[in-house]
């Protein structure tokens, strides 16, 4: 049986750790896609206003439909703080 994971594996340089958004990221996604300068060069989304989007989004990452989309969380290593997203659509 194939998982998420199988298309997209974590990824790492020297000093990021990209990986799979979770449920424990919500707190992040919340507050980074609520920023509207974060947000202003996005095409496909608002910012998000309520904390329910941001489930919303983790869910919906946690859950790639057969390698056609993906968003992973940005890691920084010295610190263990998430900085950011990046996404791959297909």
């Amino acid at each position: 049986m194939t998982s998420e994971f199988d298309y997209f594996p974590p990824l790492e340089t020297e000093r990021l750790i990209l990986r799979q958004l979770l449920s424990e990221d919500t707190d992040f996604v919340f507050h980074h896609f609520g920023d509207p300068a974060v947000t202003q060069y996005l095409l496909d989304e608002p910012s998000v206003t309520e904390y329910s989007q941001a489930e919303e989004i983790v869910q919906f990452y946690a859950n790639p439909d057969r390698a056609t989309h993906n968003r992973w969380i940005l890691i920084r290593k010295s610190d263990q703080q998430p900085i950011g997203t990046v996404g791959y659509y297909k």
